[in-house]
């Protein structure tokens, strides 16, 4: 099947969930307007649908939960190690062997485990449970809500219990069946590629071991070199081409910012499948490059509505804020709304999760700002 069916595949699965999940409330409020009677109220109705809103959101919610606790139970029973747990922007990361929490948003993500993999053993690792723990602890407990909802006898336990059991067999489904939603991989598809190709094996190994370096404070910039060597691979399979991405990460890291104008150039005019918030990153640092050589035009193209779509949607990830920052500063030369935006990234960092992401952002924006105030003071002088 093409992409574009299992985009169609998903949407059928979770319209029929939703379906399903319409009848049970249908049913739901039929019961509660005969048990009423004529003593409805508007204000009782008001409460009622307000009641719905909640409960839909907390079966969701729950959902999420279940899903990405199972890949941490898996995880943890095949050798892997906690390194951090998020539900939409609360993230619980393990930091100097304590558990703290903080705040990060990733567009499109509900959320996220991810744990440090045990050390390859002839290119090997155990993957299988890892990748599809969600699933199975979807439809584990989506059984269990079931038998709830047979044996309740309050009506809204009993709503839940089918409306959480519903979804959880969609959310089973939509990441058991193999497939690739417009440039994400999800969890089948990831499990059947591990076990076929070694080298995108290799790639998530590299990925995971470099969150786990990122949890503990040590910035891209420190970690082994060979992590960022390119791996032979599919240009199609993002686990893989993940990796090139780091490596421009890590050259803009270490302020080598013609060469990472160069690496940046080669991913973005290659064929290579990226995901899709990878490469508007690219792009930002790629304008973050051109705006500190003084290619104002050169930046100004690739600042397209596009990205400040994306960007809007991340507004408060270091890198956009540093993005934004710079743009201000040596395109539009507005100090003030620069230095607004300087502050919004102080009260980010607060709660962000990676520390040394923060350093690093730190440094850049102030490279943009030494180029600005000599601008600045060379204009001075003239007059």
């Amino acid at each position: 099947m093409k992409k574009l069916d299992m985009k169609w595949l998903v949407v059928v699965i979770f319209v029929i969930a939703g379906a399903l999940c319409g009848a049970a409330i249908g049913s739901y409020m039929v019961t509660m307007d005969e048990t009423l009677g004529e003593d409805i109220s508007a204000w009782n109705e008001l409460m009622k649908f307000l009641e719905l809103i909640l409960l839909m959101y907390i079966v969701y919610m729950v959902n999420v939960i279940i899903h990405e606790g199972g890949h941490l139970i898996f995880g943890l029973m095949t050798g892997y190690k906690f390194n951090s747990f998020r539900i939409f922007s609360v993230i619980l990361i393990k930091q100097n062997g304590k558990l703290k929490i903080k705040n990060i948003s990733l567009a499109g993500t509900g959320g996220q485990c991810l744990m440090s993999p045990p050390e390859l053993i002839d290119g090997k690792m155990p993957y299988v449970l890892y990748n599809l723990g969600g699933v199975i602890l979807n439809v584990i407990t989506s059984l269990i809500f079931i038998v709830i909802y047979l044996i309740s006898l309050w009506k809204l336990l009993s709503l839940a219990m089918i409306m959480s059991a519903i979804m959880g067999f969609a959310s089973a489904l939509v990441n058991c069946i193999p497939m690739k939603v417009g440039d994400i991989n999800n969890d089948g598809y990831n499990a059947v590629q591990l076990g076929r190709d070694k080298d995108a094996l290799k790639a998530l190994w590299v990925q995971l071991k470099m969150n786990g370096a990122l949890a503990e404070g040590i910035g891209i910039r420190e970690m082994p070199e060979e992590w960022f060597e390119s791996i032979d691979g599919k240009n199609d399979n993002p686990m893989i081409t993940s990796i090139k991405v780091f490596y421009c990460n890590r050259l803009m890291e270490m302020h080598k910012f013609e060469q990472t104008k160069e690496e940046i150039k080669k991913v973005l005019e290659s064929n290579m499948v990226l995901v899709g918030v990878y490469r508007y990153l690219l792009i930002c640092d790629y304008i973050y490059c051109e705006l500190i050589d003084g290619n104002i035009t050169e930046a100004e193209e690739f600042y397209t509505k596009d990205l400040q779509k994306f960007m809007k949607s991340m507004k408060k990830f270091p890198a956009i804020l540093r993005t934004k920052y710079t743009y201000e500063l040596l395109h539009n030369k507005d100090s003030k709304q620069a230095e607004k935006l300087r502050t919004l990234f102080n009260i980010m960092s607060e709660k962000y999760p990676y520390t040394s992401d923060i350093e690093a952002e730190n440094e850049l924006m102030d490279i943009a700002k030494s180029i600005y105030d000599g601008v600045m003071d060379n204009k001075i002088n003239k007059k």
